[in-house]
């Protein structure tokens, strides 16, 4: 009987792991209340749950989206539409879901569509669009969503529409690739598939701070490691996404310009304009007392471009937030730097994890300037306040560096220990709680049951 029980609570464990390690990894059009918090992922927005007009992903006007519940949590960088190409149509990048005729209020293009200029791209999917089968091909098995015709076509759910967009994660596809020289085909590489961009760097490379990004790239038929050095807060200028760096704050944006009596602005660590020091300022958004002084209120932006914030141009769209404060991530870099530099390095790997229980790497490393990080002649030529961000190149030119990143794209050595296990990729420690809870309710369930039973037993025997 003890075997029993035993065997029926292991099937039972067996059963919510396998659910929660499945549905862990899909997508679904959800209202975008449901599309919240960690782990859920907005890929673009709907009109509706059918017959919808679609936009992209940052532009807030519709009440559904196309959620997933996977990424690398850098959903900036996982929306970006990929280089590489999509091996089941000709020039489609290779992690395009559908195209849209415009950034709001758009219709709908299938996967190999060419015809519209807004692709909407995630992650490293993979989609193909199919119209012969209610379900997904077993090769691309994630239920995307559904169009009304292959173009100039309205979005529902995946089975609503004949057309149905289906996709398949790129997965990794050896445990033994340990950094970017390790993959063999440009997709995996292009998409760093298993995760190892930030371990190819050396030590005293702090990938996502400071502005580092660690990626890897496909190169004359190799997979090269590389990171570079891109704007970000703290470098003094103004990068999409903040409204502030350090002392570089725009004029006309103090605590008088929206109606407050006085007071001081600063700027934050987060790169945004700090009013907790303006007096007796509106402060109604949406209906709502808040503890700032609002800023603009849906579409009236109070005269506010893009072009308010030094360095960023107007080409770009400024909008407002729905806590009446102002988004300048849509925004886009005017004729200043956009980026410091580029490391590119050549990997060595030394030992094998069959026999040895480390892997030896070194790197040799060359650094290649920005294209728009245009070398000065003399230091002259450079504004005072601006000279202490210059740096002389061994071409004996001044290169915009504040951080001095340059210095470190260096030779090094470092070495891995060889993994004990494999990581489950999709099956953490919150899945295992909840399947532990799960498990104890079943069993409370289950004794209350057999409680209620024998009780019925012994009233029957009386």
């Amino acid at each position: 009987m003890v075997m029993k029980k035993f065997n029926f609570f292991i099937f039972l464990f067996l059963l919510v792991f396998s659910i929660g390690f499945i549905s862990s990894d899909n997508c679904e059009i959800a209202s975008r209340d449901d599309c919240k918090g960690p782990g859920k992922n907005i890929i673009m927005g709907l009109s509706g749950e059918i017959n919808a007009h679609g936009e992209l992903h940052n532009m807030g006007n519709y009440d559904y989206v196309l959620c997933c519940y996977f990424g690398t949590g850098d959903l900036e960088e996982d929306l970006k539409c990929l280089n590489l190409k999509n091996p089941n149509y000709e020039d489609i990048p290779l992690n395009k879901i559908i195209g849209l005729s415009g950034k709001t209020n758009a219709h709908a293009e299938a996967t190999g569509g060419k015809e519209y200029v807004e692709n909407v791209c995630y992650n490293g999917l993979v989609c193909i669009n199919t119209d012969d089968a209610k379900n997904c091909d077993p090769e691309y098995p994630l239920k995307m969503l559904s169009l009304s015709r292959e173009t100039n076509a309205h979005i529902g759910k995946f089975g609503d529409y004949l057309i149905r967009i289906c996709c398949k994660k790129m997965s990794c596809p050896d445990e033994n690739i340990k950094i970017c020289g390790g993959y063999k085909d440009e997709g995996h590489c292009g998409i760093d598939s298993c995760g190892v961009a930030d371990k190819s760097a050396p030590d005293h490379i702090s990938c996502g701070t400071g502005g580092i990004k660690c990626f890897c790239e496909w190169e004359n038929e190799v997979c090269k490691a590389r990171w570079t050095v891109e704007s970000y807060c703290g470098d003094g200028r103004i990068s999409p996404g903040e409204t502030c760096d350090g002392t570089n704050i725009p004029e006309g944006f103090g605590c008088l310009d929206f109606g407050c009596e006085n007071g001081i602005i600063s700027c934050n660590d987060k790169c945004q304009i700090d009013y907790s020091q303006c007096i007796n300022c509106p402060k109604i958004c949406d209906g709502e007392e808040v503890n700032y002084p609002v800023q603009c209120d849906e579409d009236d932006l109070k005269g506010k471009t893009c072009a308010s914030f030094p360095g960023l141009t107007g080409d770009g769209l400024l909008k407002c937030k729905k806590d009446c404060t102002f988004d300048t991530s849509s925004c886009k870099f005017g004729e200043e730097i956009s980026g410091v530099g580029i490391c590119t390095t050549k990997q060595i790997i030394e030992g094998d994890c069959e026999i040895d229980d480390f892997l030896t790497f070194s790197w040799e490393s060359e650094w290649v300037w920005d294209k728009n990080n245009i070398g000065k002649g003399s230091l002259e030529s450079i504004p005072e306040d601006e000279k202490k961000d210059y740096i002389l190149s061994e071409d004996g030119m001044w290169y915009y560096d504040p951080g001095e990143h340059s210095l470190l794209c260096s030779d090094s050595v470092k070495q891995f220990a060889c993994p004990a296990h494999i990581k489950l990729p999709f099956f953490g420690a919150k899945e295992i709680i909840i399947s532990i809870v799960l498990i104890i309710l079943i069993y409370v369930i289950f004794l209350l049951k057999k409680k209620k039973i024998n009780s019925k037993k012994k009233t029957k025997k009386k």
